[in-house]
């Protein structure tokens, strides 16, 4: 989780290279910690977090293929009525 917050943090403060840094570590432990089960919140929260840096960098076509893999995670563990699915499908 704290690689991913401050991924984050860095994004917003334009920070890009190191903000990608932190989510791509972000999602491999998050992705490690799946265990092998087929979803995970937080590695649907680490490829969210990577599709919108992706997205402020104009790489859109990378930022929609990180969003579907977003939602497909969020989705299956949270429902369809999980918050965090409305700010991944806007």
């Amino acid at each position: 989780i704290a690689y991913r917050l401050r991924g984050e943090a860095r994004a917003a403060a334009g920070a890009h290279a190191a903000a990608e840094a932190d989510l791509r570590r972000a999602l491999v432990i998050a992705q490690e910690l799946q265990a092998g089960r087929t979803h995970s919140l937080y590695t649907g929260l680490a490829w969210l977090a990577l599709a919108r840096l992706q997205r402020d960098r104009g790489e859109m076509t990378e930022a929609e293929a990180s969003r579907r893999l977003a939602l497909d995670h969020v989705s299956a563990i949270g429902g369809p009525a999980h918050p965090v699915l409305r700010d991944a499908q806007g």
